[in-house]
Formats: structure tokens, sequence, C-alpha cells
């Protein structure tokens, strides 16, 4: 799953992996006022909702296959 907006053409700003047993890995980039140089590791991504919480900030994800393109 990946975190973008709704329209097409949005940039990317974090990404999970998450495989069948549940593991998961991701990465976000800093928000613009952030002083982190390079991506983070991203926050526990709740595949049931579609949701993760970075701070004060609700993450919904989208998503998306890599073979065929849908999600975005």
């Amino acid at each position: 799953m990946a975190a973008t907006a709704v329209v097409r053409g949005a940039t990317v700003k974090a990404g999970w992996i998450v495989l069948s047993d549940g593991t998961q890995v991701g990465a976000v980039e800093p928000f613009a006022d952030s002083s982190e140089p390079a991506a983070t590791e991203a926050p526990v991504l709740d595949v049931a909702t579609g949701t993760a919480q970075a701070g004060d900030l609700v993450l919904h994800v989208v998503p998306v296959d890599g073979v065929t393109g849908t999600g975005f």
C-alpha cells in the first residue's frame, strides 16, 4: 500500500510492503518543515482500516499494484 493523494499524478510520500504473514516495512518522506534530510521509517500501517498515524496526522493509504498499476 502507498499513501498518496486521491488525484491522478500524485506523488507518493510514504509506502509499505506488507507480507502475507503480516510483517511490514515502510518509509515516509519527511514533511516540508522537517529537518530530516531523508526518508525515515514509516509508522505502523493498520491494514484493516488502511490508515497510519504520524504524530497528529492520519495517513489514508491506497493499495497500489506494481504490475497492473491499479491504485494510481
